[in-house]
């Protein structure tokens, strides 16, 4: 059997495997490149090479200084600032779709979630709102903005997509700031369309019982020296990453640098930088790394690319090949990770714009949106199945409150990053 038939197997089977949610994803990487060094498709260094990528190395530093900022008081303050916008409802609700916006720059949007849920509540309580009819436009603000800016989360999907893009060996990479400017109409768009209506979309009682959640704490509270250190450090990493153009440092070093102080201040221990890092995520990119490799060197990536302009009758219209892009990973997201969904379109995307002479910078960003927009069901994302137990909604509630911002997610986003992210 040819390298190329072998390669097109184990991205078929991962992809499978994906879709079952059967497996671990971290199994499903390691398996990749098993099979793929065992049948002599990749070399051992070629196999584990990414686990050395700088890429990888800029996630796992980022997961640890996110960590070690969420050890200090930071959600307590930003919370805060909610109490000051008014008592009315809709005041109310502004405040928080704001707030998440905020916090989703710095952390998952279920850990935003599982932060500000219990401040929802109580809120709800002083003011007489029902928390059905904001819980879940605000995990719709979680989900549609998270990683918007590029520190945290944007700043490790920048590099992911760089890591797919050097593999492939395509000619093109995006900047820091590609995906936040291709994300920026979305944003605006959802989060006007959210203030305005959402909060009047929400069933006015739970379909189901309330399931009201308790604030968990970890660990002993920072001392006033290490919350300032953690705030010191997380804002010397934000500045250093969003101006390596200018130091002409490498973003994964900023990152890393950070990670290190954040344990070496104390603000993190051993064990919790150890635990911060999301060993599954980043094993599965590894894996999917190498299968990007083995593509490239194969010749696979060019068949995948030509099947897939074949599958879109030859259009060269980038909104069409957009908005083609967009919707089937959305679709696929609400039944499997978003993770996984966008690991596994990422290098199919980059094979048919290879294949079509055209820059993937706008379609990799289309993928960052459409990734997110996992909040159609409680299998798409760990966070649209929290909020739907916490909030009490049906099935029907989610999908209620969803078609609206899918639809607006989309037609924004296929027009501006297909029109000016090049």
């Amino acid at each position: 059997m040819s390298p190329m038939i072998i390669t097109l197997i184990v991205l078929f089977l991962a992809i499978v495997g994906f879709i079952s949610g059967k497996l671990p994803f971290s199994w499903i990487g390691i398996a990749c490149c098993a099979a793929l060094y065992l049948t002599g498709v990749l070399t051992a260094q070629e196999t584990f090479s990414g686990l050395q990528d700088t890429n990888c190395i800029l996630m796992a530093s980022m997961m640890v200084v996110s960590a070690g900022l969420s050890r200090t008081k930071f959600t307590k303050y930003v919370s805060s600032m909610v109490q000051r916008l008014g008592k009315s409802e809709r005041a109310i609700f502004i405040g928080l779709i704001f707030i998440h916006v905020i916090l989703v720059q710095f952390m998952t949007g279920l850990v935003a979630m599982t932060i500000t849920f219990p401040m929802i509540f109580a809120l709800c309580d002083d003011t007489d709102m029902e928390p059905s009819r904001v819980i879940y436009p605000l995990a719709l603000t979680s989900m549609s903005c998270v990683g918007w800016l590029p520190v945290a989360n944007g700043a490790a999907a920048y590099a992911r997509y760089n890591g797919f893009l050097e593999k492939l060996g395509s000619e093109y990479r995006l900047d820091i700031w590609d995906l936040c400017l291709g994300r920026m109409p979305s944003v605006i768009a959802i989060v006007v369309f959210l203030c305005i209506f959402a909060w009047k979309m929400g069933p006015q009682k739970p379909s189901a019982p309330y399931q009201i959640p308790s604030v968990k704490k970890e660990g002993a509270v920072l001392d006033p020296m290490k919350e300032k250190l953690a705030y010191l450090i997380f804002a010397l990493v934000t500045v250093g990453m969003l101006t390596t153009n200018i130091t002409k440092l490498d973003v994964w070093m900023v990152a890393l640098l950070g990670a290190l102080a954040m344990t070496l201040v104390g603000v993190l221990d051993k064990k919790q930088a150890f635990n911060a890092i999301q060993w599954d995520t980043l094993l599965m990119l590894a894996g999917l790394l190498a299968v990007a490799s083995a593509l490239s060197k194969t010749g696979a990536a060019d068949v995948v690319g030509q099947w897939i302009v074949s599958l879109l009758g030859g259009t060269t219209n980038p909104y069409i090949i957009g908005a083609v892009f967009f919707v089937v990973p959305l679709i696929l997201t609400q039944f499997m990770s978003n993770t996984a969904v966008d690991n596994v379109f990422t290098p199919l995307a980059i094979a048919a714009c290879m294949q079509l002479n055209m820059s993937p910078l706008g379609v990799l960003a289309l993928l960052r949106v459409a990734g997110s927009c996992s909040f159609f069901t409680p299998m798409a994302s760990p966070a649209s199945a929290y909020a739907m137990s916490v909030g009490g909604y049906s099935m029907k509630d989610l999908v209620k409150q969803s078609v609206i911002p899918a639809i607006i997610l989309c037609v924004t986003c296929v027009f501006f990053c297909m029109t000016f992210i090049k």
